[in-house]
């Protein structure tokens, strides 16, 4: 949702106003995180050796950082590397160490106590698998997360803030954006997208025909990988920063009446290994419970190959699947670059790509939500004329074509889904993608 907000100062009171909420506590002083929020900010505007850095800053008020590490510590969780001498936080230093501190490496810890200036005292190492689960990429280790008022730049003017691993605003374009709606969670986007996920369900079903309990896993896991494949395909398209467009849609008649495409191709590995990855990870579940419930919690001195066996091929199995999944992902990302849109079905199946829309249909009316659940009848009016090209004719595209989604891209990083509901196009602006940290 966006605010009436439109400064670095507002933005600062949007994070004060949560982290009270959330913490019941006053130990970072508005001021504080106001003089720090503007550092970062003009940060933002800053190159070093002609390039703009992105990276992150935790705040802490207390120089013990891992206040409260676990008894067992993992061997790639993360840990705090204090510098010799603070460093203060000023835009030049800033820009300097960012260099050396991209998000997917570390966080840059400033520690504000509230009788002094903020100041820079060290690095938090291990960020990289914290990283890619909040842009929903579920391979690699378990993740970490220091807890505390993070701000991250994201790109020249545009911040995000959390606080102990919950979004909390965006700075972006002059607005400060929070709230905003998870259109795959619920609501009627998720609506007319669902026949691709029931169709995916039934293929796994079809695999595991001859298992036993496994509806109920298959369902919640398909849920997440689903939302969390459409969300990390447009992620990857925003930090492209070329903008693009995915039409989503079944390859219907009126669809290829309504477009020219230029590229067709038959690209079904993503689909494909978004079922393997389910149906294996439910078979390697299923083994190692039967190890666990059936040998070691009875104390069995031996335990059988072959099932030792059928719990190590699944394991493989599913992480093959998880690798061919992000290679996918990263390809039909790299197919939004060409000039005009990807053409994709609800089930992750590409038809097409360099996608001209040639339908001259005009919408009746157009609207825009804030809300992924919000009313329709209560939506806001919108005049089209204030959108680009790519918006425009992907309204049309939905208009002629009831049942399809399309999601735009814009270079400065928002993100809107598009759809027809009964006589209206209805428009939801800035969808949330990434993980609870952003």
């Amino acid at each position: 949702m966006t605010s009436i907000h439109h400064t670095p100062k507002d933005f600062a009171s949007i994070i004060y106003g949560s982290v009270v909420k959330n913490s019941k506590s006053k130990s970072l002083a508005l001021e504080t995180i106001e003089e720090i929020v503007d550092t970062v900010f003009w940060t933002s505007l800053q190159k070093e050796e002609a390039e703009f850095h992105l990276f992150s800053i935790i705040i802490t008020t207390s120089k013990k950082v891992d206040v409260e590490p676990p008894q067992r510590i993992r061997y790639d969780r993360w840990q705090f590397i204090p510098f010799a001498e603070s460093i203060e936080l000023k835009p030049h230093n800033l820009t300097k160490l960012g260099a050396a501190a991209s998000s997917e490496s570390a966080l840059i810890v400033v520690y504000a106590p509230s009788n002094r200036p903020p100041m820079i005292i060290g690095l938090i190492d291990q960020q990289l698998a914290y990283y890619r689960s909040a842009r929903h990429d579920t391979s690699g280790s378990i993740y970490s997360v220091p807890l505390g008022l993070v701000i991250k730049i994201l790109g020249r003017g545009q911040l995000i803030a959390s606080y102990n691993d919950e979004l909390l605003a965006e700075l972006r374009g002059g607005d400060v954006l929070h709230d905003l709606p998870d259109v795959f969670d619920g609501g009627p986007i998720y609506t007319v997208l669902k026949p691709g996920f029931e169709n995916l369900l039934k293929e796994i079903y079809c695999d595991l025909s001859d298992a036993k309990g496994y509806k109920t896993f298959c369902i919640q896991e398909l849920k997440d990988l689903w939302a969390s494949t459409f969300k990390r395909l447009l992620c990857q398209i925003r930090e492209m920063k070329h903008g693009g467009t995915i039409l989503v849609s079944f390859p219907t008649a009126k669809v290829q009446n309504t477009c020219k495409i230029k590229y067709k191709v038959d690209f079904k590995r993503l689909h494909i290994a978004m079922v393997k990855q389910i149906v294996h990870k439910y078979e390697n579940d299923l083994f190692e419970n039967i190890i666990m419930n059936e040998y070691i919690d009875k104390e069995k001195e031996l335990l059988p190959v072959v099932l030792y066996l059928d719990e190590a091929i699944a394991q493989s199995d599913s992480e093959d699947a998880n690798a061919a999944i992000a290679g996918s992902i990263k390809f039909v990302s790299t197919l939004s670059k060409h000039d005009g849109t990807v053409l994709m079905t609800p089930d992750f199946s590409v038809y097409g790509f360099g996608v001209e829309i040639t339908t001259n249909e005009t919408p009746k009316k157009i609207v825009s939500v804030k809300k992924s659940r919000g009313s329709v009848r209560k939506a806001k009016p919108i005049d089209p004329e204030r959108f680009g090209t790519r918006h425009r004719s992907s309204m049309r595209f939905c208009w002629a074509n009831p049942g399809s989604v399309a999601f735009v891209i814009s270079q400065d990083g928002g993100v809107r889904a598009i759809t027809r509901l009964n006589e209206k196009v209805v428009m939801w602006e800035d969808i949330k993608l990434l993980g609870k940290y952003y």
